[in-house]
């Protein structure tokens, strides 16, 4: 993670050294209580952390194939379930639902694959 992501008040490791931001390029460090500039681009680790980071979320974030996996398999999954009702929905009212709901995963894998 960047300095510049670091919360103030939060304690963190830089090259060997634990620190607590203590201002937007400032830390102290806990061995001594002196101050210290560090680079707002300074790669630093974030020590008892409580709180989730942008970092951290990045982290969690789903890789786009996967995504449109799982969105095809639910695409399937409802064509498959609406055609359960064929008994008691008109064919023709299927067949428009059937419609819409391929327009809506069209129009849902063209924005993630501008993604």
């Amino acid at each position: 993670m960047k300095f510049s992501q670091v919360p103030i008040g939060e304690m963190f490791n830089y090259q060997g050294n634990d620190y607590t931001k203590s201002g937007p390029l400032t830390a102290t460090t806990e061995s001594d209580g002196k101050s210290k500039l560090i680079p707002r681009s300074a790669n630093v680790k974030l020590l008892k952390s409580e709180s989730v980071t942008e970092a951290d979320k990045d982290d969690k974030l789903i890789p786009t194939s996967e995504l449109v996996k799982a969105v095809s398999e639910y695409h399937e999954q409802s064509l498959d379930f609406i055609a359960t009702f064929k008994n008691e929905i008109s064919n023709e009212t299927i067949a428009d639902i059937q419609i819409q709901l391929n327009n809506y995963y069209q129009s849902l894998l063209a924005k993630l694959s501008r993604t």
